[in-house]
């Protein structure tokens, strides 16, 4: 049954309804429910009906079997500028790069959907790079590379290329290397000995240690090179290690949290994460500790947890982005590499790497919207400094 207004009161609440609307849409990040919630409260005519219908409305929504709703009542949604094939190059200009990727996200998974990257040719992948110059709103060529390998390597993010594992394994067996990388736990980070002290005092021996990280590696939770790209074990290239104690360094200062602290959890998610419950109780890992590395609550600081996973997240992306380029560099005709290397010589193009990185860390974070706004402040500040800037050497002067 429609309601019947008189003109002054029309007036009055549309000057209301717009307002609010045009208030809610200038803000960088809103949600359904603030959204909601705000508008049936303060017209306050509705008597709070709109605000539960639609939270049940939705609710049916995320439960209906064909739903293809990718977000929760209270998500918080971010406001960006898109665009279409249509839209005139001067606007397209004005885009933001993450704006871009979010334009594009949907032309480029349904054409890389169903490719095998682990089969895929050199003729089959330009074809698919010249389908996506057709298809991309507002991105050059360069970054549709960046962005066509960065999808690539979420795809198939922990395997290793032929010539790498036998490369390595020409070398050195399994056991020496993680023998390696526990040397530059210790030296960089925190020795694994001392882990006991954020494990209830329980001691976690050497060979569980040993064991974890080589199930990591069996289970392909990680690559074998970017854990060891993480952990400083190529001669002179302690980037990562640095980019990690940095930020936790920058996090700790603000939140009057020990650095140390910090260090010693971060080590136990390189070395512990994305083990099993069964794994983490043959190897005696304590309930809390267990609770902090399967994002649950622990005793350590929210935004602390948060930060910890969120740099290992953005280490592992940024690190298996250079070995890819590495890889392909190395293995490209000489007139390629020039190509390869020509892209790369931009500190734009080097800074794009890590923005895109930390883009799919945020995309994968789970934590509450306080934390998760928290980081997304800190993350831009951290990427003005110097130090997050990939230089060339650290892309190609390595045997990865």
């Amino acid at each position: 049954m429609p309601i019947t207004l008189k003109d002054d009161q029309i007036s009055k609440l549309a000057n209301y309804i717009a307002d609010f609307f045009t208030k809610q849409f200038s803000q960088k990040q809103l949600s359904v429910k603030t959204f909601i919630e705000g508008f049936d409260n303060n017209t306050r005519i509705f008597k709070g009906q709109i605000k539960n219908k639609a939270y049940n409305l939705w609710q049916e929504k995320l439960k209906h079997p064909g739903n293809s709703l990718n977000r929760e009542y209270d998500d918080l949604l971010t406001l960006v500028k898109s665009a279409t094939k249509s839209t005139p190059e001067e606007k397209l200009k004005t885009l933001l790069p993450e704006e871009k990727i979010i334009c594009n996200q949907n032309a480029f998974r349904s054409l890389l959907e169903n490719v095998d990257f682990a089969k895929i040719d050199k003729e089959k992948e330009n074809n698919i790079l010249n389908r996506l110059k057709t298809e991309a709103i507002g991105l050059n060529d360069q970054q549709i590379y960046i962005y066509y390998n960065l999808l690539k390597l979420t795809k198939k993010p922990d395997k290793e290329d032929k010539e790498e594992s036998e490369a390595v394994h020409l070398k050195q067996d399994l056991d020496s290397i993680i023998n390696e990388i526990l040397e530059n736990i210790s030296d960089f980070f925190v020795s694994p000995d001392k882990l006991k002290n954020i494990n209830d005092n329980i001691n976690i021996p050497e060979e569980v240690i040993q064991d974890a990280l080589a199930l990591k590696i069996k289970n392909k939770k990680v690559s074998l090179q970017v854990l060891r790209l993480l952990t400083g074990c190529f001669d002179d290239n302690e980037f990562f290690v640095n980019l990690c104690k940095n930020y936790l360094g920058m996090v700790c200062s603000k939140w009057g949290t020990s650095i140390d602290q910090a260090l010693s959890f971060y080590t136990a998610y390189l070395i512990f994460n994305s083990l099993s419950q069964e794994d983490y109780k043959r190897m005696k890992i304590s309930r809390p500790l267990q609770n902090f590395l399967i994002g649950e609550v622990t005793k350590l600081k929210p935004i602390i947890a948060v930060s910890i996973r969120f740099i290992y997240l953005l280490s592992l992306l940024l690190g298996s982005q250079v070995l890819e380029i590495n890889k392909k560099y190395r293995f490209a005709p000489t007139s390629h590499q020039e190509k390869i290397y020509k892209l790369y010589s931009s500190v734009d193009r080097r800074k794009m790497l890590f923005m895109n990185a930390a883009n799919f860390a945020f995309q994968k974070m789970e934590a509450k919207k306080s934390e998760y706004l928290e980081t997304q402040k800190i993350c831009k500040v951290f990427m003005q400094k110097k130090s997050t800037v990939l230089s060339q050497q650290l892309i190609f002067d390595y045997e990865y």
